[in-house]
């Protein structure tokens, strides 16, 4: 968890970390004074998981409460997060999702939005790209040199769809150009936190 602290003074306090379902509940305190606190912890989920992956698309939901205190003021703050959980594993060349053998079957989608010139904001048009490729029989697309919106992501975490994302970048001259290696680099960051 990532505490901002806009008050340049110490700060201390108390996040609440619930996962809604699994009756888990944490809390952990912090204190620091700069201006991002990264509080780190393991949340012990138990043995009666349920594992996502594209037959059973599992997904819990993390709140987190904080309630803090600096320079004689009190702040308080929500957050909430979905993720789900999964088991990689080997066995000889195949990859194991959840125990079971692995294969990529994917549409590859290049940024195509004739219509408007940009991708579509909303889950529904993700939902309806995602549900045809399903019924085609089809697990996974591939974002050719791009990367889309929240929504897909959002929708594919709920229907169980794999997303290769790609950075953004054709030319033949990687790696050549300082700014523009910059650019490509934090954009990977902000993809890969996504």
């Amino acid at each position: 968890v990532e505490v901002s602290n806009n008050t340049k003074q110490p700060v201390s306090g108390v996040l609440k970390l619930t996962v809604e379902g699994k009756h888990i509940s944490q809390q952990l305190n912090f204190s620091g004074n700069d201006s991002l606190i990264t509080v780190t912890t393991n949340l012990q989920m138990g043995n009666d998981i349920q594992l996502w992956d594209e037959f059973h698309a599992a997904l819990y939901h993390l709140q987190i409460q904080m309630k803090a205190k600096a320079n004689n003021k009190s702040y308080e703050d929500m957050d909430s997060t979905t993720f789900g959980m999964r088991d990689f594993s080997t066995q000889g060349t195949q990859i194991l999702i959840n125990g079971r053998p692995f294969f990529i079957r994917a549409d590859v989608n290049s940024a195509e939005s004739p219509l408007t010139g940009y991708p579509d904001m909303d889950k529904a048009h993700w939902m309806k790209v995602f549900s045809v490729c399903k019924e085609y029989g089809l697990n996974a697309m591939r974002f050719h040199s791009w990367c889309p919106p929240e929504a897909a992501f959002e929708v594919a975490d709920e229907m169980g769809f794999y997303l290769q994302i790609e950075n953004s970048d054709w030319r033949f001259d990687i790696g050549e150009n300082e700014e523009t290696n910059k650019f490509l680099a934090r954009e990977a960051d902000r993809i890969l936190k996504t």
